[in-house]
């Protein structure tokens, strides 16, 4: 279960702190996929780019999903000095 969803990276990185998180995963899509238009209209091809972040302590999931992620989201997560695990799998 996911126990805490901040709207940030921001966020995100305080509670890990505050949480004693010692590892994170993270999830990156950049990659071209259809999109519904309308019901009915037809389907489009598009540029999809999101990412999922998940982090565990103590009983607790912290989880940040982000619509437009930085160019060095890799970078500043790993500037928190902790493990960063890339995943291809779904983070849910």
């Amino acid at each position: 279960m996911i126990t805490h969803q901040p709207e940030t990276l921001e966020q995100f990185i305080r509670l890990c702190g505050e949480k004693g998180v010692r590892g994170v995963a993270l999830q990156e899509v950049d990659e071209i996929r259809p999109e519904l238009e309308q019901l009915g209209s037809g389907v489009t091809v598009g540029q999809v780019r999101f990412a999922t972040v998940v982090a565990y302590a103590a009983g607790e999931v912290i989880r940040l999903k982000i619509q437009v992620p930085p160019a060095d989201l890799r970078e500043q997560l790993q500037a928190m000095g902790l493990p960063l695990r890339r995943v291809n799998h779904n983070l849910g």
